[in-house]
């Protein structure tokens, strides 16, 4: 199964989408499921009142490994910060990582 994982435009959230079809089938690389939001559990370091991408960072900039091999899970970086007014509006951001054996429950550490 053939996976693709972007972040949002609005709100900068990560969602993950699944091939639809054949993959040695060069016209199927152009269908691809509606997809769904990763849900990535908030912290006090990534997580703030008000609106994400816009107070705060919950999950943005994500980036999936298959460690599937190694231990049985998905492992998930992502940045976050808990305000977005320091550094040019970027905040003081964190690199996070979650984990999951599904790619639907993401445990963090």
């Amino acid at each position: 199964m053939w996976h693709l994982l972007a972040t949002t435009n609005t709100l900068d959230r990560p969602w993950l989408f699944s091939l639809v079809g054949d993959p040695t089938v060069a016209a199927n690389w152009v269908h691809w499921s509606s997809g769904r939001e990763m849900q990535v559990p908030a912290e006090g370091w990534n997580h703030a009142p008000g609106i994400p991408s816009v107070d705060y960072e919950q999950a943005n900039s994500a980036y999936l490994c298959d460690a599937r091999r190694i231990d049985g899970h998905f492992y998930l970086l992502y940045v976050g910060a808990n305000e977005l007014h320091t550094y040019g509006g970027w905040g003081h951001t964190s690199l996070g990582i979650a984990r999951s054996t599904d790619l639907v429950t993401w445990e963090v550490p």
